[in-house]
This record gives structure tokens, sequence and C-alpha cells, in this order.
């Protein structure tokens, strides 16, 4: 005999491609969006966005500190939701989440608490992969991986930016000048002779709610 049927190795073999790996624009929707509270009381909302060709990836982003403070990813936040149509989004409610194990490969279910006005919607996204430094505990393990952070939105119908969308304009222009300039980010002043690995995916963070004149 050859082989024998390895059953878990022919479920996963539709597997190939199901991440998200590269730079680019993605159309699709979120699947998730989490409610984040780091240990620092540091707010944000973790994503699993899945593309039309059915791809995924998970990242979070980070919005305001405990004190109140806003992060970059604040503006991220509410460019999604004028993307989306949405003046606001409602407090979150407890539900069941899903996240891919990459101990166990496969889903594993969990309850969660669900920002839902942002999920399941049409919604365009920039991913860049980003080069990073492992850490265990804390502590450097002198290797590197890729990871992918959300970089902006857009309308996915129209593909009509944040601004675009808020200044009442019709035709798309600024995608496109922000795609021709996308592209992977490696991490500068790596110590020399480590390694560098690829990472499907790593739940990272990266980066006046005045509503008058806005035409949604």
């Amino acid at each position: 005999m050859f082989m024998q049927l390895d059953v878990a190795a022919a479920k996963q073999a539709d597997q190939t491609g199901k991440f998200i790996k590269d730079t680019g624009k993605y159309i699709g929707k979120f699947t998730k969006a989490e409610e984040l509270t780091a240990s620092t009381g540091t707010k944000g909302v973790s994503f699993t966005f899945e593309s039309n060709d059915g791809q995924s990836v998970n990242f979070s982003i980070y919005i305001a500190k405990a004190n109140g403070e806003k992060l970059s990813s604040y503006q991220t936040l509410h460019a999604i939701m004028a993307c989306m149509k949405l003046r606001s989004v409602s407090v979150p409610v407890t539900g069941v989440a899903t996240k891919y194990d990459f101990t166990t490969k496969q889903d594993v279910q969990y309850q969660a608490p669900l920002l839902l006005d942002l999920m399941n919607k049409p919604i365009g996204v920039l991913l860049q992969s980003c080069e990073y430094a492992k850490e265990k505990d804390r502590v450097l393990t002198g290797e590197y991986g890729w990871k992918i952070e959300l970089q902006g939105a857009f309308e996915a119908a129209t593909e009509l930016t944040a601004s675009e969308i808020l200044l009442n304009k019709t035709k798309p222009e600024v995608l496109a000048q922000i795609v021709a300039h996308l592209g992977d980010r490696p991490l500068k002043n790596k110590v020399g002779g480590a390694r560098s690995t690829q990472s499907n995916n790593d739940d990272q963070g990266y980066r006046s709610n005045d509503i008058s004149g806005c035409p949604f």
C-alpha cells in the first residue's frame, strides 16, 4: 500500500489560500467586530474580514487610551462608519464569534461583545503586509514575521473614500492614488542575522464627532 487516507489533511486541502497575506485592495465584509479593552484600558476593535472570494484575515485597531486620548486608528474606525453610511454604532451585544486556532488548525467559537452595526455589511479595505519582531513573554525572540494591518477603507459599491462621501463626491479619485503607493512594509533597523517567517495573521494593534452637513 502506498499510503492510507489522512482525513485531516484531506479536509485542509481546500483551505489553501484561505488567508489574506498580500498587500492590496479588497472588497468583502466584517464577519466579526469585537470590542476590545487592553489591560492598560486602551479601547479598540478586533475585526475578522472576509473578502468576496472567501479569503479572510484578522486584525485589531486601537482607537483611544484609557484617559480618552484618541489614537490614529480612531480616524480609521470613523472612516469605516462613513463608508458604511453609519451615523453611530450601538453598544456591543454579547454574541457568538469565530476565530481560527492555529494550534488545532480549525475554527473555534466563543462569546464576545460584538458591534453588530459594523458586521456583515459591504465594505472595501486597504490591507498592508507588515514585518514585525516576534516576542515571547514580551521578550524579543530574534525572529521576524509578517502580519496584515488595516490601512484604510472605502465604499464597496462606489470605491469612494470617506472624505469623498462626506464631500458628496460622485467620482472616486483618491483610492487609486492610495493604492498606487501601497506596498509591503519591511521592518526597519532589524538585528542582523535574524530570520523572517511568514505569519498568516496576528491579532496585533496598530494604529470631534461633528456630523453637521453629513450626507447620510
